[in-house]
């Protein structure tokens, strides 16, 4: 067997912050490339929902573990995460976009993970967006990890996802990378 790359992760979608909605949770993912297997672990689910704070915050504190092997890092693993929460008519709807890569290095790694959600691009779209409380969504989940096709969408910023990540890698050297 050729070498490979092992990537381990463990850790947590701890929180996020926004002003857009009290009642918040999240739909994750982790995207990699084509030569990127899952070992073990769960790539993608939804953590419990939580009531915003007074500063803002709903914390999740949810768990996260995957294993990855691969002969090369091109496609690095990346989170990708979207927020939702109730909008003004008591509706689900979408509250914001965000990736994120898994740390290079090994070791404890806390990030806040940008928020962005798409803009109205049209006044008929703004005024549909003012009277059913629903901001434009994407249908493709992991659009958010590609490169291709995200200068064109509008978008706004609305605030940030805290995760960390406990990083443990291995084979590096065998395939003469050095981190």
């Amino acid at each position: 067997m050729s070498a490979q790359i092992s990537l381990s992760v463990q850790g947590q979608i701890i929180s996020c912050t926004t002003e857009n909605t009290s009642d918040l949770f999240c739909k994750f993912s982790f995207h990699a490339g084509q030569e990127w297997s899952i070992i073990s672990g769960i790539d993608d689910g939804v953590t419990q929902s939580s009531r915003v704070n007074d500063e803002r915050t709903a914390i999740w504190n949810f768990p996260l573990e995957i294993v990855y092997q691969s002969p090369k890092p091109s496609g690095w693993p990346q989170l990708i995460i979207a927020v939702y929460g109730e909008n003004r008519f008591g509706n689900e709807s979408v509250v914001g976009y965000g990736a994120v890569h898994v740390p290079l290095q090994p070791g404890h790694h806390e990030m806040n993970v940008p928020l962005f959600s798409r803009a109205p691009s049209s006044f008929t779209q703004r005024l549909k967006s003012w009277f059913t409380g629903s901001m434009p969504e994407s249908i493709s989940f992991n659009f958010i990890a590609g490169s291709e096709s995200r200068e064109i969408i509008k978008s706004e910023s609305l605030g940030f996802v805290t995760a960390s990540f406990d990083v443990i890698l291995s084979g590096l050297k065998k395939l003469d990378y050095y981190v």
